[in-house]
């Protein structure tokens, strides 16, 4: 998030982000997208091959988080990556949409949820742009996310982080 202070140099000022994207913050849930009780987002995909986290890694995560914090998983995915999904489907009590979401439809599922956890991608920035208590999973620090008190960057120096610091992360926000 710090690097808004390269705007500086321009003479731009950034006190509240807020105002540059009042559609997040102004938002409506959509009515026709609804999930009943406590559950976490996971988006494990991103467009960028480097910044993926490895399948194993996410499939354990996505199977101790009911054990762990007693929430069910939906798992979500943009268009083109259904494949790179299939795999999560096999894993008992977790909902993977038959489509990818529209932007409206995941920002209304995530906001609904009591954690999310992705990678440093799309839909993490939305996550945050709608208020949710987010975990975004790096190689390192990137410098995009705003340093806000539901917000964590779990990352390594040049390497990902493990599946228990991400569960730590996870642990941290919900108390």
């Amino acid at each position: 998030w710090e690097r808004l202070k390269l705007l500086e140099g321009l003479g731009l000022r950034v006190e509240n982000f807020k105002k540059y994207l009042p559609e997040f913050y102004n938002f409506k849930p959509i009515r026709n997208v609804r999930l009943e009780g406590n559950y976490a987002v996971v988006v494990p995909t991103a467009r960028k091959k480097e910044k993926m986290w490895s399948r194993e890694n996410f499939e354990r995560l996505i199977s101790l988080i009911p054990k762990e914090f007693g929430l069910k998983v939906v798992v979500l995915y943009a268009p083109g990556e259904e494949k790179k999904v299939e795999a999560y489907r096999k894993i008992a009590g977790v909902t993977v949409p038959k489509r990818p979401l529209s932007i409206g439809e995941a920002a209304s599922v995530i906001k609904g949820a009591s954690v999310f956890v992705g990678l440093n991608s799309f839909a993490s920035h939305l996550s945050v742009a709608v208020g949710t208590k987010t975990v975004v999973i790096d190689k390192r620090h990137s410098g995009w996310f705003p340093p806000l008190p539901y917000v964590r960057e779990v990352h390594g120096k040049d390497s990902f982080p493990t599946v228990e610091d991400v569960e730590d992360a996870i642990r941290s926000l919900r108390s």
